[in-house]
C-alpha cells in the first residue's frame, strides 16, 4: 500500500488513541452518567457482525483520523469508496475500508464537531449499518448527542 507508511510513532499513535476512545466511553458511562451504546462498551462482545464491524469500522476510523491529523502517516489520494457491502467486508479489502475508508467517512463529522465531542455523539449512537457505510448522510443523520432526548 503507498498510503501505509507503517512507521512505529504512527501505529502508536493508532493504539494509544484506541485506549483514549475507550477512556472516553468509561468517562461518559462513570462520570457523566451518558449512555454509551453497548457496542462500544469496552469489553462487552456479545454483538452480532454487523455490529461488531459497525463499531470496529469507527473506532478504526477514529484512530487513523487522528493518525492522519496528526501527519504521521500518508492520506491517500484517492480513497477507494465501497459500492456495495461485498466490497466493504471482503477480506482482501479489510485495510482500504476498516482503517483508510472509515476515516474518510469520519473526517468530515469530526472536523466539524471536534474530536473529543464527536467521538462521544459517536458512541452514544448505535454503529453504522452496513447500509449507511455505503451511505454516510444516513448513518451521521440519525445520530443523537448525548443528554439530548431522542
Amino acid at each position: 500500500y503507498t498510503d501505509n507508511n507503517k512507521f512505529v510513532k504512527a501505529t502508536i499513535l493508532h493504539e494509544l488513541t484506541h485506549d483514549y476512545f475507550n477512556q472516553i466511553a468509561w468517562e461518559m458511562i462513570s462520570v457523566d452518567s451518558m449512555h454509551v451504546d453497548r457496542s462500544y462498551i469496552p469489553y462487552h462482545w456479545i454483538l452480532t457482525t454487523m455490529e461488531s464491524f459497525g463499531s470496529g469500522f469507527i473506532e478504526e476510523g477514529v484512530c487513523e483520523y487522528i493518525v492522519e491529523k496528526m501527519g504521521e502517516v500518508i492520506i491517500p489520494r484517492v480513497t477507494v469508496v465501497p459500492r456495495t457491502v461485498e466490497e466493504l467486508t471482503q477480506e482482501e479489502n479489510k485495510y482500504r475500508m476498516k482503517y483508510k475508508y472509515s476515516a474518510h467517512f469520519l473526517r468530515e463529522f469530526l472536523d466539524e464537531k471536534g474530536f473529543k465531542r464527536g467521538v462521544k455523539i459517536l458512541i452514544h449512537n448505535p454503529p453504522p449499518t452496513y447500509e449507511e457505510m455505503l451511505d454516510p448522510d444516513l448513518f451521521f443523520s440519525r445520530l443523537l448527542e448525548p443528554g439530548l432526548p431522542g
